[in-house]
This record gives structure tokens, C-alpha cells and sequence, in this order.
């Protein structure tokens, strides 16, 4: 067997792996595996418009440096599981000792709207080059989706003239990130920016003629515009697991050393589902450039023989506007809600278990970095703070440290 790991995925994730081996001092051969022809770049940096896309997320030449070899424009289809083979689009195939996927995650297609010059998705740096440039003053831009993604394009299609209409099957937006209170006071920014956001509205039917695109809602309400963004979130990219047999479960999934059924395969990043212990062992998958990469971290250790569980505390964060949101741990629906106003326009709103322990944290305004931070510490140690403690700004965090 050859002295080879393989790593499939050259994003955040895989790209910091690669690096970590090296950190940790294994001498083998490492391959990169990268279905796009660009090397490693920032994903968040492709909603936010086209002054910023393309920012690497590791130098290519430091990859090089670090002796890894980089295999870009190159797409595996499957492994065989018997003699640690992966197979390429090309017709080659890479022997391994131990493998990473990091194959990330797809968008969530819509069977009823098929991609055209007017429906974009954005994922790659391609659909964003192809993407912003037709965002003008004037257009008229359908948003399917109120989560991070579509919000983000919401927020700068508008800073750039856009006529934007938001439209969100769930009774809010980002209902599956943040609590009611975060929900609101973004739904009130954008509104007042002037975009229009519709919740509780589902898809019928979409029309696309010569001019412009038609969309009709379950309501019966429609509307045209010129052009549609779908972002209606991500699907894991399982299909190279399935293929070794590897057991898929919302992604593949991995126990808690990133270690998939097949002790020679890891998989990190958000292709994976693992369990959780801050939910009670529930299986999470997260979509955030941060946890990809520590999760790339903590698999390079693991494959070198490590014995490192996740102990992350997953983190996000968005700029919409002038506003930043940051998000550390995961809010979940049991979770009792503790709102910390820190000025007219920045607040804190916490998530406590059911032991009182802080879960999650989730901040808006210029004033709530500071605060998040010290959250995510706590949320690390599974502190228990009493609700006057959390409410009155007054009284330092710092200090249950």
C-alpha cells in the first residue's frame, strides 16, 4: 500500500488539512484533489459582490512549499474500499493509506426552476463572475431564500441600485441560525434599505420568457423580474462516500474523531454529519469557513494517529450593510432566551440549555464582537450564569472565566 494520504476537496477545509500534516510533521506523500481549476479561495467573499471574490484562502505556492502535491480541475468518482484506490474523471486512479474527503456541499437545486442565463445559484467562484455582473441600478433581482446567502446578496444587490424582492417559504428568515430577536432586527434593517421580504410563501410556478422571468406563488401572487437567485441552502456532497459504502447520514458520517465507518476514510468540513456533545450527542453538520477549517485541523491529527474528539464551538459570522451578525455555538428551538442590550443599537441574545449552561450566543451591532467572544469561551467551558448576570451589561463576563 502506498505511503500516501489523499485529501479530495481543495477549499477551506482540505487546503488546511494538507498544511496540518506538514505542521505535524508526517513526511508522506499528501495529494490535493480539487475539482476546480482555482486554487484554494474564500467562499463567504462570493456573496458580497465582485470587488471581493477570489480571495485564496492559502497561497498556492505555500502548498508547493509544504510539498503537497496539488491536483487541480480534477474530479473523483468513486472509491474502491478493497484496495484504498480512489478513481479520477480522467481515468487515473491514487492508491492511499488514509483518505479526507472534503467534498463539501452543492446548492439546493429546485427541480421546478431549471438554471438558465436568467436563475443563478452561487457556490463556486464561477457562478459569482457570472453572477454580479448583471446586478445594476435598476434590476430587478427575485431572491429565493431568506438565509445567510440569500440575505447577502439581498444586502449588496440594494447598495448597488437593485430593485430586490426577498421571498422565504418559513414564517421568518434564518430560521434555522438565529433566534426570533436577531430575526427581526435584520428583517427591520433590510426593510428599511428598501428591500421587500415575503415569508410563509411558497414556489408554484416559474415562467421564463424573452425579457424577463415570471414567478408565481402558492398564493397566487406573481411577479417578474429580470433575474432569479436560488438560495435555498446546501446538500452535502456524499456521492464519493456512497460509493465505498460509507454510511450517509445528513452527509457522511463520522463518529467523533472525524472517522468514518472505514477506519482508512475521514471525511470534514460540511460534507460530514457528526454527533454533538453540546446537544446531547444529536448529529450536526456545519456550514461555516471557520469550522471547516478546524475540522481539517483536527482530521489531519487523526489520521497521524491523534485521539482529538471535535470540541469546536461553531462560529459565524455575516455583514449586511453597515451591520455585522456574529453567531457562536448552534440555538436551538428548547434553548431559553436571554437578551443582553449593550447600546440603542448592538445586543447580545443567549441560548441556555436546560441546566442553565450557555449553548449559544448570537450578536448584532458594532458593539457585540467583544461580547461573542467572551461567549464562545463560555460556551467552550459549558458555564452555567444566571439570567441577571447575562441581562445587565453592567456586570464583566469576563469574570465567570
Amino acid at each position: 500500500m502506498s505511503n500516501n494520504i489523499v485529501i479530495v476537496g481543495a477549499g477551506e477545509c482540505g487546503a488546511n488539512a494538507a498544511l496540518a500534516l506538514r505542521e505535524f510533521g508526517y513526511d508522506g506523500s499528501v495529494i490535493l484533489v480539487g475539482n476546480e481549476p482555482t486554487a484554494p479561495y474564500e467562499r463567504p467573499t462570493l456573496t458580497k459582490g465582485i470587488s471581493q471574490l477570489g480571495r485564496p484562502t492559502i497561497d498556492l505556492r505555500t502548498l508547493i512549499e509544504r510539498k503537497v502535491e496539488v491536483k487541480l480541475g480534477t474530479t473523483a468518482t468513486q472509491i474502491d474500499p478493497f484496495r484504498n484506490v480512489i478513481v479520477m474523471d480522467d481515468g487515473g486512479a491514487i492508491e492511499f493509506e488514509r483518505a479526507l474527503l472534503a467534498t463539501g456541499s452543492s446548492p439546493r437545486r429546485l427541480p421546478s426552476i431549471p438554471i438558465s442565463k436568467r436563475v443563478s445559484y452561487i457556490r463556486t467562484l464561477d457562478d459569482a463572475l457570472n453572477f454580479w455582473p448583471r446586478i445594476k441600478k435598476g434590476t430587478k433581482l427575485a431572491v429565493l431564500g431568506a438565509g445567510l446567502i440569500g440575505l447577502e446578496v439581498a444586502a449588496v444587490a440594494n447598495t448597488l441600485g437593485a430593485d430586490v424582492r426577498v421571498f422565504e417559504a418559513a414564517t421568518r428568515i434564518m430560521r434555522r441560525s438565529v433566534p426570533d430577536e436577531i430575526a427581526v432586527a435584520l428583517h427591520d434593517i433590510h426593510t428599511k434599505k428598501g428591500v421587500s421580504i415575503h415569508c410563509g410563501v411558497g414556489l408554484a410556478e416559474v415562467e421564463e420568457r424573452a425579457d424577463c422571468i415570471r414567478v408565481r406563488l402558492e398564493d397566487y401572487a406573481s411577479f417578474e423580474a429580470e433575474f432569479v437567485l436560488v438560495a435555498v441552502g446546501c446538500v452535502p456532497s456524499v456521492e464519493l462516500a456512497k460509493s465505498a459504502g460509507i454510511p450517509i447520514e445528513n452527509g457522511i458520517a463520522v463518529n467523533c474523531f472525524l472517522q468514518t465507518s472505514n477506519p482508512s476514510i475521514y471525511a470534514a468540513g460540511d460534507c460530514c454529519s457528526f454527533p454533538f456533545p453540546a446537544l446531547a450527542g444529536r448529529r450536526v453538520r456545519l456550514e461555516s469557513w471557520r469550522s471547516a477549517r478546524e475540522l481539517g485541523i483536527i482530521a489531519a491529527t487523526n489520521m497521524l494517529g491523534g485521539n482529538r474528539s471535535v470540541d469546536i464551538v461553531p462560529w459565524f459570522w455575516s455583514d449586511q450593510y453597515e451591520i455585522t451578525l456574529q453567531v457562536a455555538g448552534i440555538h436551538d428551538d428548547k434553548h431559553q432566551i436571554v437578551r443582553r442590550d449593550l447600546s440603542p443599537d448592538s445586543f447580545v441574545v443567549f441560548g441556555l440549555d436546560d441546566e442553565g449552561r450557555v449553548a449559544a450566543a448570537s450578536g448584532i451591532g458594532p458593539g457585540t464582537p467583544r461580547t461573542i467572544k467572551i461567549a464562545e469561551r463560555l460556551i467552550s467551558r459549558a458555564e452555567t450564569i444566571s439570567e441577571h448576570h447575562l441581562r445587565n451589561r453592567e456586570i464583566d463576563l469576563r469574570r465567570f472565566l
